[in-house]
């Protein structure tokens, strides 16, 4: 990663908005695939996986 300082503000944002999107309406996707679905993306793009 080049720009760890913004790779770093990214995930946070990331979490956090879908976080509080989930919290807001958690009838939309159960906890335990959205948990797993974001674990599963955050690793993707630390790892630089395609």
């Amino acid at each position: 990663m080049r720009h760890l300082d913004t790779a770093a503000e990214l995930i946070v944002f990331t979490v956090e908005i879908n976080t509080h999107k989930l919290m807001a309406d958690p009838r939309t996707v159960p906890v335990e695939t959205f948990e797993q679905e974001l674990v599963d993306m955050v690793t993707r793009y630390l790892r630089g996986d395609q």
